[in-house]
């Protein structure tokens, strides 16, 4: 502990003094003289803080609830009134440490430790409520907890409140010892899962679909639930995948499904799509499997192609099923974002989309008409050697670059091949050839080729490709050309500057820009 004593700030003078009554030191500098109390007990507000300050002259004066010097505390030579060590502080044990909101006047009992004798009385004080008479015997309190409007209220969203309990010597009226005793509400929780894995004694019911604290009001036979294993839950089945707009049931396992009673209701699946809910009935099998009946399911929006939707199965109109491992269902749209044959066959093959080229759109198989009862317009990566048609160049770029070669040239389009192996070879920039780089290839989208050298006095041309082979049907040219220049520099500013470097210059001259990248040295 630092005590500011001498106000000017001057050193203090090494002549210190006791009072007589050993009660002061006498502190001085060249200018002033202050008394200093050799203690301050009283600053310290608990037994820890106080037995744990390292002052020698303080001790914790137990009835009185005190941090003082032991001649200052009545009766200190009696057993546990004066604690002159962290050990000896008061220590309360409360049984039960937690009750039920709905559980009035019941009876905790404390057992205080380290404490003198408490005949004299203790009153029992639950946070702000009134005192109520406790029970002493020997170092055992009884307490009643409080009852009707005295219960603490809970805040929202939690299932618990904290409520301090204090122990009040009727011989001194001051605290002798406090401890936390919680509150809780089991009803809070409305999912069997949540309710049986509280950190109170909470019970689940699954017939009434209610979380309690009283084990006899939900009997047997009313389904109670006391372990995470027994409670009615969803298990995962693998990723449910549904087409937007087909008719399909859903089929899902779970475990500990009830069966409802006389006078309930049974299952119904609910699908929470886009801010509206669809309730579709289910059908349960057995206790481990149920299965929404057929539906379809439609969303809005082609921009979309695939849209998890929060799912859940109820039964008796509002009874949840728990979904601990968040089950969803993946609605998804093979025509969304898939506008050309590429990328429609690009597309993960979970969801079994392919390209329909009488129709030119990207659909499930079924929805793609026959050419006759054998053969088929409909294209998918499970075909042999299946190429789409028609490739497209939508951008060239750079457009311009060295003839001695090296340029990386950079091919945006459409249906530019389903694997890498297609354009190997199958690449012309300007009559040059140009070597596809396999980093760089975007499965139907995008295809980056090195430059060769080019002869002397090549001309601009086009981008030309075909995918595999260069069929009419498989081949495509760009409308952008591209130019074969030469870098030159005609001029720099400054053109002088220091040895050690890092001035800026300004380099003119004309196609400084060609080709995929630019190498400046000096000297």
């Amino acid at each position: 502990e630092t005590v500011s004593v001498i106000k000017d700030g001057s050193p203090i003078l090494r002549d210190m003094a006791f009072s007589l009554d050993r009660n002061f030191l006498y502190v001085m500098s060249e200018r002033q003289v202050t008394q200093v109390p050799i203690e301050s007990c009283e600053q310290y507000g608990t037994c820890g803080e106080c037995l744990s300050s390292g002052d020698p002259h303080c001790g914790w004066c137990v009835l009185h609830n005190i941090c003082s010097r032991r001649n200052r505390c009545e009766r200190a030579d009696e057993p546990y009134r004066f604690a002159a060590s962290i050990d000896c502080c008061v220590k309360v044990i409360a049984h039960p440490d937690s009750i039920a909101v709905s559980a009035h006047s019941v009876p905790l009992l404390l057992e205080v430790n380290n404490v003198p004798d408490l005949s004299a009385g203790i009153t029992c004080s639950f946070g702000q409520q009134a005192q109520a008479e406790g029970h002493v015997n020997g170092n055992r309190v009884m307490c009643l907890s409080p009852a009707g409007k005295e219960v603490p209220r809970i805040p929202e969203g939690q299932d618990w409140a904290s409520v301090e309990l204090r122990l009040n010597s009727n011989e001194t009226g001051q605290t002798v010892a406090s401890t936390e005793v919680k509150f809780y509400n089991c009803s809070t929780h409305k999912m069997c899962l949540s309710c049986v894995n509280s950190t109170f004694r909470c019970h689940w019911c699954k017939y009434r679909n209610l979380c309690t604290h009283d084990p006899s009001s939900c009997s047997f036979q009313e389904g109670r639930v006391n372990a995470s294993e027994d409670c009615p839950q969803l298990l995962n089945s693998g990723e449910i995948l549904l087409p937007a707009g087909e008719v399909r049931p859903i089929t899902l396992r779970a475990r500990n499904l009830p069966q409802p009673q006389s006078g309930q209701r049974g299952y119904e699946c609910v699908l929470h799509i886009q801010g509206v809910s669809h309730r579709v009935t289910a059908l349960r099998f057995n206790s481990s499997s149920v299965q929404c009946q057929n539906s379809s399911y439609l969303y809005e929006g082609m921009r979309i192609s695939e849209l998890p939707v929060d799912f859940s199965v109820v039964w008796n109109g509002n009874f949840i099923i728990d979904n601990p491992e968040n089950i969803q269902v993946h609605l998804y749209k093979c025509a969304a974002q898939r506008d050309s044959c590429g990328m429609c066959l690009k597309a993960d093959r979970k969801f079994q989309c392919g390209w329909c080229s009488g129709e030119g759109r990207c659909t499930l198989r079924h929805h793609c008409p026959l050419i006759n009862p054998y053969t088929t317009r409909w294209l998918n990566l499970s075909s042999k050697s299946v190429k789409c048609t028609n490739p497209r160049i939508t951008e060239v770029t750079p457009v311009a670059g060295p003839p001695e070669g090296g340029t990386r040239v950079t091919i945006y389009g459409t249906n530019l091949g389903l694997t890498f192996s297609d354009m190997v070879d199958n690449v012309e920039v300007a009559g040059v050839r140009c070597a596809p780089v396999e980093d760089g290839y975007i499965i139907a989208e995008q295809i980056v080729c090195e430059m060769a050298e080019a002869p002397a006095e090549s001309r601009p041309g086009p981008v030309q490709l075909c995918v595999g082979e260069c069929k009419p049907e498989l081949k495509t040219r760009s409308s952008q050309l591209y130019s074969f220049v030469t870098p030159t520099v005609t001029g720099l500013s400054p053109s002088r500057g220091p040895e050690s470097g890092g001035t800026k210059v300004t380099i003119m001259g004309e196609n400084l820009g060609a080709g995929s990248s630019v190498n400046v040295q000096f000297g």
